[in-house]
């Protein structure tokens, strides 16, 4: 079958299922030069199954994937995903779009505003949608992703993505500029082409797209880059090209969103979408009960509660390795031998097999579900509290201080947890104050000033090993506080070549290097546990769930909901 008639095909499918709005049917018939009669059938045969969704309001919360979590504020950064992604990543996934991005179960990279791509050695060629806008009728374009790029890669902006296309022509030029510039390396030949050269192949390319929300270049691109974050934009007046269109945040409550007709592929069914947010799973899952919410956090203590739930299912996604972070500029860390002290000084797999209920693996890699990555050598670091003792020993350690071990999980299974860890590390002489961030702002203060010294968390799931250097190499450096130059010569090998048995030897020396280094003590390979009311809420035959701060496809425009 020819590819006018596959998108024939489509659209009389997505026509008569309601999935398209009449006007959508409209503009995907004109894009595809059919006629007055042909058009003028599609639009008798379009179901009314979208409209029947219209009353119904779907109610989940956004932090059920693990995806950000606690109260919803109007602090402006705090949704700005310019610098790392913003912390409530369901609203991005909802109102926001990507160039390219990773289907729900991580396999496979999909586009969004990208129809199509293709990377030849040193030039990566991007065909843009023709039917995506913004959600305030103006046409996305080319020069919105250029524009993306460009604010991305300007170190102003102190985002955590911008190192991804360090490849891209012009790159180096512009950590050294004292205005804002644009990449060389980046054209726009038309409106729905992007073109980007770069100095070097760069295996890593399209991994450093799935977590980019491109900007629109008409409401920021007059913005100061220094100061881009803070504008009312991210929390009030936003505007993305997503399938949901933003309506307003309701302090400590909920964000509302409404279906965009209009979006690219395809209207969603549901018309009112809200984003709701607790400070602990038992508060999220006592609105899961009663049946204001349709998908909850939970934790393996919740099992038999939720199985228990009429219509309710657990899904399991991963939700990226557990790991206590060292600073390792602060002087009591700065030996790798008390790094390795703390990892041999935590009985890691009797607390996944008992705290987390069988729910995480005991590790100690990161990304260690990526099996060709994986040095065969790496030091597993089981649990010896002898050699814990011996390495402190020589490396002199004071057990007479006591150090603040921050973490920022606030369900109970973390918190027994952190207990056990504390008791664990106390019995050979790390003494540590658990402290719980409770969005205060302290622990970012503390970050950002580099006076932190412990801190339980993860950087999520990452199915990319290119991905890595944005922690540890020179564009995480500042606020993870580890460098290494033999780790960024393998990954930097790794990158410069698409032969995946050379990407993976050097993968492979790279993650050895940190395993030795323990800039981290990586803990858990954690599944993340939602509940989902599924017999009320049907997402279709695509996965719907995923790693909550990885822009995966959801197909949200697909969901729909029972009615009463």
């Amino acid at each position: 079958m020819s590819d006018q008639a596959l998108r024939l095909d489509t659209l009389i499918q997505h026509a008569a299922s309601g999935r398209l709005s009449r006007r959508e049917v409209v503009k995907r018939a004109t894009a595809l030069g059919l006629g007055a009669s042909m058009t003028s059938a599609l639009l008798g045969v379009t179901a009314t199954g979208a409209a029947a969704q219209s009353e119904i309001t779907l109610s989940f919360d956004a932090g059920a994937t693990g995806g950000g979590g606690g109260k919803p504020d109007s602090a402006r950064n705090t949704y700005s995903y310019i610098l790392n992604g913003g912390s409530q990543f369901e609203l991005n996934r909802m109102v926001d779009a990507r160039l390219v991005t990773l289907s729900a179960d991580l396999q496979d990279y999909v586009g969004d505003l990208a129809e199509s791509w293709e990377i030849s050695d040193t030039t990566a060629t991007f065909n843009l949608h023709p039917n995506a806008t913004w959600h305030d009728g103006t046409p996305v374009t080319s020069k919105d992703v250029a524009f993306t790029l460009n604010v991305l890669t300007d170190p102003a902006t102190t985002s955590r993505w911008g190192g991804a296309f360090s490849s891209i022509v012009g790159y180096d030029e512009a950590q050294s500029a004292e205005t804002p510039t644009s990449l060389s390396g980046i054209s726009t030949p038309d409106d729905h082409t992007v073109v980007l050269e770069l100095s070097q192949v760069d295996s890593g390319l399209l991994a450093g797209f799935y977590n980019v929300n491109i900007m629109p270049e008409h409401l920021l691109g007059d913005a100061d880059r220094a100061t881009i974050t803070e504008l009312p934009f991210w929390s009030e007046g936003r505007i993305g090209a997503g399938p949901f269109r933003f309506v307003q945040l309701v302090e400590g409550a909920r964000i509302e969103l409404e279906a965009f007709e209009d979006y690219h592929l395809g209207a969603p069914q549901i018309q009112k979408l809200n984003l709701l947010f607790f400070s602990s799973a038992e508060t999220s899952l006592a609105a899961f009960q009663s049946g204001e919410s349709l998908a909850a956090t939970m934790t393996p203590n919740d099992v038999e509660l939720v199985e228990g739930i009429d219509g309710a299912e657990i899904v399991t996604t991963p939700a990226g390795v557990a790991a206590i972070w060292i600073n390792t500029k602060h002087p009591a860390f700065e030996d790798v031998r008390v790094r390795q002290a703390i990892a041999y000084a935590i009985d890691k797999q009797t607390i996944a097999e008992s705290l987390f209920g069988g729910f995480a693996t005991a590790v100690s890699t990161e990304i260690p579900y990526i099996e060709w990555a994986q040095p065969a050598d790496a030091n597993p670091y089981d649990f010896d509290p002898d050699r814990a003792t011996e390495l402190l020993a020589e490396a002199g350690w004071d057990d007479s201080q006591t150090h603040v071990l921050w973490y920022y999980y606030p369900d109970q299974v973390t918190a027994a947890v952190m207990e056990a860890i504390q008791q664990y590390l106390g019995a050979v002489g790390i003494n540590v104050e658990l402290r719980f961030d409770d969005g205060s702002g302290t622990r970012t203060q503390e970050m950002e000033e580099g006076t932190w010294q412990l801190i339980y968390g993860s950087f999520g799931t990452q199915p990319a090993p290119s991905n890595l250097s944005v922690i540890w190499g020179p564009a995480g450096e500042r606020l993870y506080s580890y460098t290494s130059d033999a780790f960024n010569t393998e990954m930097e090998a790794a990158l410069r070549t698409n032969d995946r048995d050379e990407q993976a030897a050097h993968y492979q020396a790279a993650i050895k290097i940190l395993n030795e280094d323990a800039p981290w003590v990586w803990l858990f390979d954690r599944s993340n546990l939602i509940a989902v009311n599924t017999g009320k809420l049907t997402t279709g035959t695509e996965p719907a769930w995923g790693p909550g701060h990885i822009m995966y496809h959801n197909h949200a425009w697909d969901w729909t909901v029972e009615e009463e």
